[in-house]
């Protein structure tokens, strides 16, 4: 019921992909931001006002740029709004959906730097959804892989790209630029058409592309189980076996790529 909800949303707040259609046009900056205050009849110590300048400060704002309207704040600086008003009731999870995705490369890492920051010092988890894997490899601690709307392999960061036992998983890792090597070498290349998530495949949603697919893979369904007594949950009835090179960048990399 809407009512059991109410205290539940405080602590799960979202963070949306684009930060130009994600805030009102018509709104200032301190309204936006003190709005999920005022839904909630929420009053701070010290007032609104000053509990939205404290969040505009957090994030890297000038506090004084309360009344200021989003279209007159850079792509990055409309995002950081967005950000201080997922903060605004203190929420324990932040779904952060794409939260980088829209903003220019130069831009990306400070606002993922900045995300960090925030989950160290205020105790936050979250959900990060991306597509970017070297974003991913950098923010997350449990990484999961989705096709087709559906789960086929959760691990810990270091498991999924250096022992990625999905097919799927492999494959996408393989499509990651490698500028020691030139050239497609090692490139996974699968064939065939997405199939439409209205109508997915028996069995294994993946097989239709799948260089493993035997006719069990079409009748049967996989769980997502473990294997050889380790965490790492497999959706496949033939997993993967061995390491595999990854070319990500690490944090020190990328930080020193932007600046």
């Amino acid at each position: 019921g809407r009512r059991d909800l109410r205290d539940l949303r405080q602590d799960l707040q979202i963070i949306f992909q684009d930060p130009y259609a994600s805030l009102n046009p018509r709104h200032t900056v301190g309204r936006i931001v003190a709005m999920p205050l005022q839904v909630n009849g929420i009053t701070p110590p010290g007032g609104v006002k000053r509990r939205v300048q404290e969040l505009l400060e957090l994030v890297g704002l000038n506090p004084e740029h309360y009344n200021r309207y989003p279209h007159e704040f850079s792509g990055g600086q409309r995002q950081r709004v967005g950000i201080a008003r997922a903060l605004a009731l203190e929420p324990k999870l932040i779904v952060a959906d794409e939260p980088v995705s829209a903003l220019d490369v130069s831009i990306q890492a400070q606002v993922i730097n900045l995300l960090r920051g925030l989950q160290r010092d205020l105790d936050l988890a979250f959900v990060f959804i991306a597509h970017d894997l070297a974003v991913i490899r950098h923010f997350c601690h449990r990484v999961a892989v989705m096709y087709l709307g559906r789960i086929v392999e959760i691990g810990d960061r270091d498991a999924i790209y250096t022992r990625p036992q999905h097919p799927y998983t492999r494959a996408l890792l393989s499509a990651i630029p490698d500028v020691t090597t030139l050239g497609p070498a090692g490139r996974i290349r699968l064939t065939g058409d997405v199939p439409t998530p209205l109508n997915p495949p028996s069995g294994c949603r993946f097989r239709t592309r799948c260089w493993k697919a035997t006719d069990r893979c079409a009748t049967e369904t996989p769980a997502l189980t473990t294997r050889d007594g380790g965490t790492q949950l497999t959706a496949c009835h033939h997993p993967e076996a061995g390491p595999v090179a990854v070319g990500v960048a690490d944090a020190a990399d990328a930080q020193e790529v932007t600046e």
